[in-house]
């Protein structure tokens, strides 16, 4: 408020501190909320839910998002709705907090056809989970088990014992880097593998090593001869050499480096804001495609390493002849059948997968008939008429052009592409509230934190917000304005020191 007046705005003195603020903050948002859902809910869009639960400094939330057509026009977006301060973190004060959110929000519980969790037992516990408690007030409720962690549960598999080794010990650490240091190299630093959230982790970790090689390499040899370590230490560090500098650790390195290369790109694609639940399918059955050939051809990064083993160099580090632990036919078809088994097609997504002319048969006979019960049964669901979706969906079809898209099949297509695969959204928003809640600010209330979040994941840059309608709402709600009069002694202002003149001339 200070700046605005000494930049010549008439501010007056009124709303200067911390409590106007965040009064004032809270009214945009709450405004904005209103407008959001009641523009939904006349366009009568389908929504879908997508939630987790966090804590942050000690306190427990649940975040939530919802993902719906904004426009009418199949402008499908996730929204951020709301974040809520749990009392207890189980699946009874989850979903009362849930239905309370969207009953405060003017939203029809009735509205929630699908929700996607990260699949954690307090949300699809199957006697009492949220999921279930959900069902029991909505039957045809759909959930969907965030593919994007149903990715990370199949890959499965163990290269931890870099991680141990230099995450256990500064010294250990320091060494490698200086051996780096001696090889003008940029070391990277080695992760923990096969462990950690994302798949994208694991590839990372594989490649370093691979482009670390040498730097490891020389670390060992030279530990190996440092007599400031143990017997048992050098010992250990002579045998981390032998397996290191193995053509059968190398030849395995490469094939999980190619394997993770197909999985990252897998798990970063289900998590885009634009995959829907049909899209998700697609990438999913496209790197098993993807796997399967390379497991009869192998890998890019395998055709290289094969040379170096070949040639009894990698970076210019002697190698030694082993056999690899790893049989690559086996690991490729257990990689395949664990993402067949972890991510098959759901009911919902087989009743989806008509609605998207990729998964339409070439056969003109096959076609004929192709996806109409699928498409009856989705209509159903939605409270649609079956028959006359099915009509259309038949002309679409046949007719080859999007112009015959009837009005109740434009609707089920719109609504298809609403379905969440993942809950990486709530993932991003946490990281959201992380930035915002941070060491200074960390006891937020609630109310707030959700405004502040609101208006900065969902509202305009600021050269495209108009405060005018805020203004008037404020106002009209019995608010002050910025320069009424304030009764009372106004506040004194700053005594005059000598050093302004110098510090601010």
């Amino acid at each position: 408020m200070k700046l605005n007046e000494l930049n010549g705005a008439k501010v007056g003195p009124a709303h200067r501190s911390d409590h106007s603020c965040a009064a004032i903050v809270e009214h945009i948002a709450d405004e904005m909320k209103k407008k959001l859902v009641s523009h939904i809910l006349t366009l009568d869009s389908r929504i879908s839910i997508t939630l987790d639960e966090s804590t942050i400094h000690g306190r427990s939330y649940m975040i939530i998002y919802i993902r719906c057509d904004v426009t009418g026009n199949g402008d499908v977006e996730n929204v951020f709705f709301d974040i809520v301060e749990l009392d207890h973190g189980d699946a009874e004060s989850l979903h009362n907090a849930l239905k309370n959110s969207l009953h405060l929000a003017g939203v029809n519980a009735e509205f929630l056809k699908r929700i996607a969790t990260d699949g954690a037992a307090v949300l699809t516990g199957r006697q009492t989970g949220l999921i279930e408690r959900l069902k029991q007030d909505f039957p045809q409720l759909q959930s969907v088990h965030c593919l994007a962690h149903r990715l990370e549960l199949a890959v499965a598999d163990s290269l931890k014992i870099l991680y141990s080794l230099y995450h256990q010990s500064t010294k250990n650490a320091k060494e490698l880097e200086k051996a780096a240091a001696d090889l003008n190299m940029q070391i990277l630093k080695i992760g923990k593998i096969f462990t950690i959230r994302w798949v994208s982790s694991s590839f990372r970790t594989v490649k370093a090593v691979l482009k670390d090689f040498p730097v490891l390499a020389r670390h060992f040899r030279i530990a190996t001869e440092d007599n400031s370590y143990t017997g048992a230490d050098r010992a250990k560090y002579a045998g981390l050499l032998k397996h290191l500098t193995s053509t059968g650790f190398v030849s395995d390195l490469a094939v999980m480096k190619d394997v993770l290369r197909e999985l990252q790109g897998l798990s970063l694609r289900l998590q885009r804001r634009e995959t829907s639940l049909v899209d998700a399918s697609r990438h999913i059955h496209q790197t098993i495609e993807v796997l399967a050939a390379m497991k009869e051809i192998g890998g890019k990064t395998e055709s290289k390493i094969q040379a170096s083993i070949t040639s009894g160099q990698l970076k210019n580090v002697v190698l030694r002849e082993t056999q690899p632990k790893i049989n690559k036919g086996q690991f490729y078809q257990s990689i395949i059948d664990n993402l067949k088994k972890r991510l098959p097609d759901s009911e919902l997504v087989a009743m989806l997968k008509p609605l998207n002319a990729h998964f339409w048969p070439s056969d003109r006979s096959e076609l004929v008939l192709f996806g109409e019960h699928e498409v009856g049964k989705f209509a159903k669901l939605l409270g649609e008429p079956a028959t006359e979706a099915v009509n259309e969906y038949r002309d679409w079809k046949l007719q080859g052009s999007q112009s015959f898209q009837g009005k109740t099949l434009k609707k089920l297509i719109i609504a298809s592409s609403t379905v969440l695969p993942t809950s990486a959204e709530c993932e991003r928003g946490f990281s959201a509230c992380n930035d915002t809640d941070d060491k200074t600010r960390n006891r937020l209330r609630a109310q707030s934190l959700t405004a502040l979040l609101f208006i900065d994941l969902n509202g305009p840059p600021i050269e495209n917000f108009n405060p005018v309608p805020f203004v008037k709402s404020w106002i009209k709600k019995g608010h002050r304005t910025s320069a009424s009069w304030i009764p009372g002694r106004r506040a004194q202002p700053a005594e005059s020191r000598a050093v302004w003149s110098i510090l601010s001339p």
